[in-house]
């Protein structure tokens, strides 16, 4: 039976920013902010009934058409984010839109909460997509949103230009920066490809950001597979992380490329915890932002 689930919501949520309640509008009003995967937006609307509406993720934005990166690296197999691994054109007039979208919002008196980014990697590393990607934070620092999580699979966000401007954007609104981590091996078979960026690279990028005041999510999801869990996620706590995020690896995502993910713990040929004791194992080191699942944090701001 063919999937005919819309790949995102038919309307962008805004924010009313004297009642903070939530709005509907037509996507085709704005240039560069998009409406959520579905399946985000359920998962919203659940965050929403527990923690209320001023936290949550409501709105996307993405500087190319599909995943530079997925078709070639290790997080390709798993990922149910992304929508397509092709037409990766760089929309290299996004900050500007974003710009005129934010400007259009505040004089109607409304606001947008943002992912960067649902559906592609928005810092594969050098290359035009990642200096895009620089223009659009610098842009919203000029033009803040109501908050933002910046999560990537690299550990470009470490570099020195985007920490300064990440150091900005947290003095400017509500940001929190991540970075995914689902095994804490670099040994990854071949017919799997290997990581994008390498486990201890991704982690000195965690550990600057984190040095840096910024707020970080370590994103341990999904969980396929560790040579030492525990050792490794002691770490997090020793690196300065805000908040940590888990999730098991599931397969059952509209649009996505998970369908590939069987297996994968199997053929990595490590053991697997399970959410359950992922959860209890970070809420018993304790964290200032607390310990949560990828439906809940995904979409919930700290």
């Amino acid at each position: 039976m063919v999937d005919t689930t819309p790949y995102r919501t038919a309307s962008v949520l805004v924010r009313d920013q004297v009642t903070r309640e939530l709005k509907k509008a037509d996507p085709r009003g704005f240039a560069a902010i998009q409406s959520l995967p579905t399946f985000m937006d359920g998962w919203a609307m659940r965050a929403k009934e527990k923690h209320g509406p001023d936290r949550l993720m409501i709105a996307t934005v993405n500087v190319t058409d599909g995943c530079p990166v997925g078709g070639n690296s290790f997080c390709g197999h798993y990922c149910f984010a992304h929508r397509s691994w092709n037409g990766t054109g760089v929309r290299v007039d996004t900050p500007q839109k974003y710009a005129r979208d934010m400007q259009r919002l505040r004089q109607e008196g409304l606001g947008v909460s943002i992912f960067l980014s649902t559906d592609t990697e928005p810092v594969p590393g050098k290359g035009q997509i990642s200096e895009v990607t620089l223009e659009l934070l610098k842009t919203m620092v000029e033009h803040p949103p109501d908050g933002i999580l910046v999560h990537s699979h690299t550990d470009v966000l470490g570099n020195l230009e985007f920490l300064a401007v990440l150091k900005a954007l947290s003095q400017a609104t509500n940001l929190l920066a991540g970075i995914g981590f689902d095994t804490d091996s670099d040994m990854v078979p071949d017919h799997l490809c290997g990581h994008f960026s390498s486990v201890r690279q991704r982690l000195l990028a965690f550990e600057r950001m984190a040095n840096s005041g910024i707020h970080t999510q370590a994103s341990v999801t999904p969980l396929v597979g560790f040579v030492d869990f525990e050792g490794f996620g002691r770490l997090f706590h020793e690196l300065g992380a805000y908040r940590v995020m888990v999730g098991e690896l599931r397969t059952k995502f509209p649009k996505g490329g998970s369908e590939n993910a069987v297996g994968l713990d199997i053929d990595l040929g490590l053991p697997t915890p399970t959410e359950e004791h992922a959860l209890s194992f970070f809420r018993g080191l304790g964290f200032k932002g607390g310990v949560d699942l990828r439906e809940t944090f995904y979409v919930l701001l700290p």
